[in-house]
């Protein structure tokens, strides 16, 4: 046996997966998102106070908003991030891009 075949076999089937995802309909990945901020936001208040207890800090007190912002918050946005390109790429099929979010490497449009 080698001495990575589970990872092996993980790395495989995050390939495999991948590729199915990327075969999949915007539209059926727009309900996963869907589901995935509804799960999310249904998780958030478990989350938070784990991380917090993990961490030693009171659910309750200030330093627990870090907690709130490095995770259910931050893959909130980026759900919503990502529905909001699908959606634009459902409708139109392509992304939506504003002239201020066009540059290149070099600062210049």
């Amino acid at each position: 046996m080698k001495p990575h075949a589970d990872l092996d076999e993980s790395v495989a089937a995050c390939r495999d997966g991948a590729n199915a995802l990327a075969k999949t309909a915007p539209s059926a990945l727009l309900e996963l998102l869907r589901r995935l901020r509804k799960d999310t936001n249904a998780a958030a208040e478990g989350w938070c106070e784990s991380a917090c207890l993990a961490k030693g800090i009171a659910p309750t007190s200030p330093r627990a908003a870090e907690e709130w912002l490095g995770g259910p918050v931050l893959v909130l946005r980026h759900l919503r991030s990502l529905h909001s390109t699908l959606s634009s790429i459902a409708q139109t099929g392509g992304p939506r891009l504003r002239e201020n979010e066009l540059s290149l490497r070099s600062g210049t449009a």
